[in-house]
């Protein structure tokens, strides 16, 4: 059971650095945001370290802009570097986001004026 939730949480963690990776280069690089720009409407968006439940808005924005990525990486001035096998990470993406959703449900839900939401989120 121990190494079922170490893969998981393995899983998790490559998984969001992976995107994260991604968004720092469409997000610093203007070439990427030129490009990226033609194929979506939405604007990148990386983790904050202070604030948990956006590794969750992270993965969601990838999930929105899986095209527009494939896309982006064909163009010639684009420097965007996808996973080898996109349709596969995307399962593995939208698993780690029902994940996270429940993680965040279970959050709310033991908020109270007794436990802060910093102090529920270090569970």
């Amino acid at each position: 059971m121990k190494a079922k939730m170490f893969h998981a949480g393995w899983v998790l963690f490559a998984t969001r650095n992976m995107i994260h990776d991604m968004m720092l280069e469409w997000k610093n690089s203007n070439k990427n945001c030129s490009v990226m720009l033609k194929h979506t409407h939405y604007n990148p968006t990386v983790n904050i370290v202070t604030r948990w439940t956006s590794y969750g808005t992270m993965l969601s924005k990838y999930s929105k802009t899986t095209d527009a990525f494939i896309e982006a990486s064909k163009h010639p001035d684009s420097s965007i570097t996808l996973p080898t096998n996109v349709r596969s990470f995307d399962a593995t993406v939208e698993a780690a986001s029902k994940c996270l959703e429940d993680v965040n449900v279970c959050v709310k839900e033991l908020q109270t004026s007794c436990f802060l939401l910093h102090n529920v989120a270090k569970l």
